[in-house]
């Protein structure tokens, strides 16, 4: 694997993706979601540090699920669009190399957003006087998995449709469908006929309802790798 090609391209990814009036947009929409969140806890009076930290919590997960899904889906639309593809593989970059330059881009890009989002957190609580619980800090990790786990999956479909709309509408479908697995499956199984055998189909879909854990971190970490796998797989087939 060309690391020192996956390397340059990773970098200018999320460089791409935090320059974007896009990423501007999610920031500015971050500022806002902590003002009402300080807001919210004021109003909140006896149980203000939890209010913070759910909502603050709530900030992290829309902010990053819309900048990952977006930012994976458009970055390759994008390069297809502007027929930029075609000059980045036309130097000794394999597809494989290019995929996954891109989509480390978007998780590296994704992780500055959640250091971001943290970072204004730890400022609120310390300004308010409040210890800062270091249990935010693991579920805000957990999520940032999840967030992995989803940009791959809306780079996997932007590769296979080179359709930005289609890939951030069914990565949004699957985020959803993948926080409610275990209710899914248990659904089925009490089906009878040939509907029982449509849980076999949930199999495709990571687990989000799972307990948060180091294991369920890494079973999110194989399946994105294998996701990513995929993508350049597919990427190779298309005709672009």
């Amino acid at each position: 694997m060309g690391i020192r090609a996956i390397k340059s391209i990773s970098w200018e990814s999320a460089k791409e993706s935090l320059n974007s009036k896009f990423a501007y947009l999610v920031f500015f929409f971050i500022m806002i979601l902590i003002y009402v969140a300080i807001l919210t806890g004021i109003m909140a009076v006896n149980d203000e540090k939890k209010v913070l930290s759910d909502f603050f919590i709530a900030v992290t997960q829309i902010s990053l699920l819309v900048f990952g899904v977006f930012s994976s889906a458009l970055g390759v639309s994008q390069d297809i669009e502007t027929k930029r593809i075609y000059l980045i593989l036309s130097r000794p970059v394999k597809i494989y190399e290019y995929v996954f330059g891109r989509i480390i881009g978007v998780w590296l890009s994704a992780f500055f957003v959640l250091f971001f989002i943290n970072l204004a957190c730890f400022l609120v609580f310390v300004f308010k006087g409040y210890f800062f619980d270091l249990n935010y800090f693991y579920l805000t990790s957990n999520l940032y998995f999840k967030i992995l786990c989803i940009s791959s999956i809306s780079m996997f479909f932007a590769c296979i449709t080179t359709s930005s709309f289609t890939a951030i509408g069914i990565s949004v479908m699957v985020w959803f469908i993948s926080h409610f697995i275990t209710d899914i499956k248990f659904a089925f199984d009490k089906m009878k006929g040939s509907v029982h055998f449509m849980k076999y189909i949930i199999y495709l879909f990571p687990d989000f309802s799972a307990s948060p854990s180091l294991y369920s971190n890494f079973k999110i970490l194989i399946y994105s790798f294998v996701v990513v796998l995929f993508s350049s797989y597919f990427f190779k087939k298309t005709e672009i």
